[in-house]
């Protein structure tokens, strides 16, 4: 629901996510087909319905005590109630059966949805991601129809007043900067992704904060981000380091050994790193493609759990063995091999000896 200050024009939008019918029994710009805690919104006096975002929602005008100059007038007849204090607290919007714009319309007889009171645009969840090295998303919880990046501030201080101050610092620790913004709609809410101008740490080992701080950005009816502050949190897939994969050499003591070394620390539980080895294609000298868990094996090294280590079980000779000609990769889709927060690994090409 969004109102003016005042509490003046106050409108209810209802999204479906689609584009529904607008036209004949199952419109969704039928009056008739809405209540409001109750009451039936063709009982009201002057409200009006406009459908909108290219017929995926509809505006639902519904007048307030606000929008009388004379107080006689909000109660003048039967049909015309004092909606702005019907709709202060918890309140439900009930919805007859509707259709989107291929007639299919929903099973129950009528939806039931709790109005939420917009005063402000929100980050959904409370959620800044960090997907990439160099990315962040943030989901807001509206379509921001006019978004300035000048609202956004990425910092490594953990306070807003540090980050502000280290902004405009050349050579701050602190500061970050922003090469590249886009925007986008998810299901109707507006989906920000920054490229930063340096890498964070893959882990972000140096935690990275976002600050909304200004108030440029607006939703169609003028609403602006809600301020404060976010922890960015890790989504990065781990991925191997340029070089990091190697074949033991014929000679060494351990003969038989792979390693894998990622650019973070994986999760090390030893259950989990053993179906390591079902993400891996290994193959033999001869082409052959290994059995996981039964012709190779994995374990994180005792040295470092960024490194992996696939030791073969199998073909060894007199001399013990041989990886001339091996070859190890990733399969396309990583079910096991994930870091300490569980975020899946990058796949990664085929290496041969």
């Amino acid at each position: 629901m969004y109102k003016d200050k005042d509490g003046k024009e106050q409108m209810v939008k209802v999204s479906f996510g689609e584009a529904m019918a607008t036209e004949g029994k199952y419109a969704v710009n039928d009056i008739e087909k809405y209540e409001i805690n109750g009451i039936a919104l063709v009982d009201i006096k002057d409200v009006e319905i406009k459908v909108v975002d290219d017929g995926k929602a509809i505006e639902i005008h519904i007048p307030s005590s606000a929008d009388f100059e004379k107080p006689e007038e909000k109660n003048k007849d039967d049909k015309n109630l004092d909606f702005h204090d019907v709709l202060v607290g918890d309140k439900q919007i009930a919805i007859a059966r509707v259709a989107d714009a291929a007639g299919n319309y929903i099973a129950p007889l009528s939806y039931k949805f709790n109005i939420v009171i917009s005063e402000e645009i929100e980050v959904v969840d409370g959620k800044v991601e960090a997907t990439a090295k160099k990315t962040l998303k943030i989901k807001f919880d509206d379509n921001v129809a006019k978004f300035d990046i000048d609202d956004i501030l990425v910092s490594k201080a953990a306070d807003q007043e540090t980050a502000e101050e280290q902004a405009n610092v050349k050579d701050s620790v602190y500061r970050i900067d922003i090469a590249e913004v886009d925007t986008a709609l998810d299901k109707g809410k507006t989906v920000v992704t920054i490229t930063l101008a340096k890498d964070m740490d893959p882990d972000l080992a140096t935690p990275v904060y976002v600050y909304i701080i200004g108030d440029k950005s607006t939703n169609v009816y003028g609403k602006t981000l809600k301020n404060g502050s976010y922890d960015v949190i890790d989504k990065i897939a781990p991925e191997v380091i340029k070089d990091g994969i190697e074949f033991a050499e014929k000679d060494a003591d351990a003969n038989n050994i792979i390693t894998i070394e990622y650019n973070e620390a994986l999760k090390d539980d030893e259950d989990l790193v053993a179906l390591y080895a079902q993400d891996l294609i290994v193959k033999n000298r001869d082409n052959k493609t290994l059995v996981a868990n039964v012709d190779y094996k994995t374990k994180l090294s005792e040295d470092s759990d960024n490194v992996l280590i696939v030791s073969i079980e199998k073909d060894k000779g007199e001399e013990g063995f041989n990886l001339e000609k091996y070859s190890v990769e990733c399969k396309d889709t990583v079910n096991y091999i994930q870091d300490a927060k569980g975020n899946k690994a990058k796949s990664f090409d085929r290496a041969r000896n």
